[in-house]
């Protein structure tokens, strides 16, 4: 990581203050972001949590500024990552999805390998052992991008099924209502 970028996304501690400013550095400096998403997944690298915080928060303040990044972030998921790195991209594909797939107006902004991808790691983070926030936000990955598949809805189903009662409060709300939308005809 260049000395400049980490000078600039270095805290002590993940406060929202601080990663606000973080992530106003980072948007000012546009030609950082493509090596801050490398950051994200150095495996076994305190930095990469950081990274991902600060990205998580550029995506909350200006999604347009990441989704060009989309297909360098889905292809950074091939490597194992920290769960709380986990937490922090998944909300920003969370943000991306829920924006761009409805939208349209805007062209597919992932292809199919892409999303086929993006399926993946989603049930993967479902059955893994992360935390609730990580897996309530794969839930609604694998809900809206299963809108143009013909299995991830039922296999969605089938998990949510299966694991609601034995869930988190959290995991439980979501499930719920990813329930209610797929029991709807």
């Amino acid at each position: 990581m260049s000395q400049e970028l980490w000078k600039h996304i270095y805290f002590e501690r993940a406060t929202r203050q601080e990663r606000l400013a973080s992530a106003n550095w980072v948007m000012s400096h546009p030609e950082t972001i493509p090596e801050l998403i490398k950051w994200c997944f150095v495996v076994k690298d305190p930095r990469a949590t950081k990274a991902a915080y600060v990205l998580e928060m550029i995506a909350v303040i200006d999604s347009d500024v990441v989704q060009p990044q989309l297909g360098r972030l889905i292809s950074g998921l091939d490597t194992p990552i920290a769960p709380p790195t986990a937490r922090a991209i998944a909300h920003v594909l969370e943000i991306l999805i829920l924006k761009y797939r409805p939208n349209e107006a805007s062209k597919e902004i992932l292809n199919q390998e892409q999303n086929n991808r993006l399926l993946e790691i989603s049930f993967d983070w479902l059955l893994n052992d992360l935390q609730t926030s990580t897996k309530a936000r794969a839930m609604t990955i694998v809900y809206e991008i299963g809108k143009h598949s013909s299995w991830a809805h039922q296999a969605l189903k089938v998990y949510l099924e299966d694991h609601i009662m034995t869930g988190s409060p959290g995991f439980q709300a979501r499930g719920k209502t990813i329930l209610r939308h797929l029991r709807k005809p």
